[in-house]
């Protein structure tokens, strides 16, 4: 090592002088994992966000889409939030469940995507023929 004038290595004093840069920040630790499935009708964020792919975005909208539109029901009534597609309902079938029915009018709804396109109207100069 080598000493520096004051007594100290040199790795000391660029410490004092603010030369080195600041240690990390730990990260936060993720949330512990549920010990069971999660009723997704009823769970909080935290619980929501504790499970596995699913993060503080996806428990955003699954949240204010079962607080619009009532509770899911079932794994197919899940699949209306954006963002939940086959590939993870097949991850999270095992980890979830659901404990409330679903309102009358609570059926799945289509994603724009899937619905067909409107016809647009021909423009007057294609019709004059």
């Amino acid at each position: 090592m080598v000493e520096g004038l004051g007594g100290g290595t040199i790795a000391d004093s660029a410490r004092r002088a603010g030369l080195r840069k600041p240690k990390r920040e730990k990260k936060q630790k993720s949330p512990p994992k549920p010990a069971g499935p999660v009723d997704l009708d009823v769970a909080t964020q935290k619980e929501i966000e504790a499970l596995r792919h699913i993060g503080p975005t996806l428990v955003k909208r699954i949240v204010a889409d079962r607080d619009s539109f009532g509770p899911f029901g079932s794994i197919e009534g899940l699949r209306r939030v954006k963002g939940v597609g086959p590939s993870m309902v097949a991850k999270r079938d095992s980890a979830v469940t659901f404990s409330l029915v679903p309102r009358p009018t609570n059926r799945v709804i289509s994603r724009r995507s899937e619905l067909p396109k409107a016809g647009r109207k021909p423009h007057p100069r294609d019709t004059l023929r």
